[in-house]
């Protein structure tokens, strides 16, 4: 008997033939899609399900797949207003040295809610900011934090990696609210991922690596080689046990290193960012078979430009993301389509570059192939149900005359109504089914004020006067971290 049977006014499939089906239904039992076409037909095949969703108002989605952000991100979004190398000083201290088990635990909750919230079925993220500031001390915080996320139903790639050098590092730890610091070499880091590759991933949870990327003309210090061998070390370790090595940050010069110098690029690696790439660097990214993660809305689309039209006409793999809940981010993969498209196409003066659709695939089947979860990400027969429906009975959405233009051109994550992750209806009416959302909420905000008290950051909280200038200002920046936002050198 049929567990499930959703049905929609139209069922984007997303698989190699674009199918897309007015009226439709898809009938999944045991998790698994075992029909999908007509209403009619599918509902004469399956008389009996025992639970029926959706109905006329919907369109019928995979679930979105977000292939880069940062955890402990939710609790620290805006930090700072728009001063960036603050936020980023003071995810330092807080990821190293002043997150408790209970402000992970919060954090993690609430990602988790507001991705499937914007039907987001499987995040990707780092644990921490980055290579500054990865929890790679030891594996609680890291089984923590999955377990935490996992409550209310959603899929998350943890992405696990040592810190960037010199070390040891210090990370501090709280035990039943006493404080204590310890200093971990890049032993006990390699450890601690070889460990969590071993014993973390089950169920919804799995674990990528993650190494520091190499900039041969900022790096190039004392510990430059001893950040090569890291990088090589970590790649080893990913070809060992078959996984996904990431590295983030990537821009011009680091490409080309990392695949001629280091040779750790392969059809297993995952590019973040990847900014101003030369002609050669393009070529390089695809021959090698790497995926380069695309983040229009991240501060670094400012920065510099992913050339991510090239980058497909090369033969090159890209997917669409979301690089984290803050600063200015968010977990909403409409308005990062919708921005990626935009800006792609207002760099390149040419309106027609990355249709809805391209962009929708890189959102959906492609990022979901990338992670290993070629056995969901379109919705065919044989698949896993990994399923959102957007409501189209909304009045920036009617009248949805063409139903997927609208979503793209119209729609935000707001208008999700149903999530359904390995067949499992885990939201429907916008109520999530597993946990209590005004409880994750009310406790996240309880552990963000909390950390803010025991780092003493609060002062970064306030509206600074740039916020109100008739143009950017600099000078306007006068923080407590302006003395220390300037990048560090290996």
């Amino acid at each position: 008997m049929t567990f499930l049977l959703v049905t929609a006014r139209l069922i984007a499939t997303m698989d190699e033939a674009h199918r897309t089906i007015e009226d439709g239904a898809i009938a999944i039992e045991d998790g698994a899609i075992v029909a999908v076409g007509p209403r009619e037909e599918i509902q004469r095949r399956f008389p009996n399900p025992k639970r029926r969703i959706g109905g006329a108002r919907f369109v019928a989605l995979p679930g979105f797949v977000d292939g880069h952000s940062h955890a402990g991100h939710a609790l620290v979004r805006t930090l700072g207003g728009d001063d960036f190398p603050a936020w980023r000083q003071a995810c330092r201290d807080i990821y190293m040295l002043g997150a408790t088990p209970e402000f992970w635990a919060a954090e993690a909750r609430l990602a988790s809610i507001e991705r499937l919230k914007a039907g987001v079925t499987t995040a990707v993220a780092y644990l921490g900011g980055g290579d500054e500031n990865n929890r790679s001390d030891g594996t609680d915080v890291a089984t923590a934090y999955a377990a935490s996320y996992g409550e209310a139903g959603g899929r998350l790639v943890l992405g696990i990696g040592p810190t960037r050098p010199p070390y040891p590092k210090t990370f501090a730890r709280y035990a039943c609210g006493v404080r204590s610091e310890v200093e971990v070499d890049f032993a006990a880091q390699h450890e601690t991922c070889r460990r969590l590759l071993r014993d973390l991933p089950s169920g919804r949870i799995g674990v990528a690596l993650t190494t520091p990327t190499v900039n041969p003309e900022i790096h190039c210090g004392p510990h430059f080689d001893e950040l090569c061998e890291v990088a090589r070390r970590m790649k080893r370790l990913a070809l060992d046990h078959g996984a996904i090595l990431m590295m983030d940050g990537q821009r011009r010069g680091t490409v080309e290193f990392a695949v001629n110098a280091l040779g750790i690029v392969d059809a297993k690696t995952l590019l973040s960012h990847a900014l101003d790439l030369t002609a050669d660097e393009v070529r390089l990214v695809a021959k090698s078979g790497a995926t380069v993660a695309n983040n229009p809305l991240s501060g670094s689309a400012v920065w510099g430009r992913c050339p991510v039209p090239e980058l497909l006409d090369a033969g090159a793999r890209v997917i669409m993301c979301s690089d984290g809940l803050a600063p200015d981010c968010g977990a909403d993969m409409f308005r990062v389509m919708r921005m990626g498209g935009q800006y792609h196409r207002a760099m390149l003066r040419d309106p027609h570059v990355l249709p809805p659709g391209r962009l929708l695939r890189m959102t959906t089947s492609e990022p979901a192939a990338f992670f290993g979860l070629a056995d969901r990400g379109t919705l065919e027969a044989g698949k896993r149900a990994d399923l959102i429906l957007v409501d189209l009975d909304k009045p920036h959405l009617a009248p949805a005359t063409m139903p997927l233009f609208h979503l793209h051109y119209a729609a935000t994550g707001q208008d999700v109504d149903t999530v359904v992750v390995d067949g499992e209806v885990v939201m429907e009416g916008r109520t999530l089914l597993r946990v209590d959302e005004a409880e994750i909420v009310a406790v996240a905000k309880r552990e963000a004020q909390a950390m803010l008290d025991r780092t003493g950051l609060r002062a970064m909280t306030a509206t600074p006067e740039s916020f109100w200038a008739n143009r950017y200002d600099r000078a306007a920046y006068s923080g407590p971290h302006q003395k220390n936002s300037a990048p560090t050198r290996t």
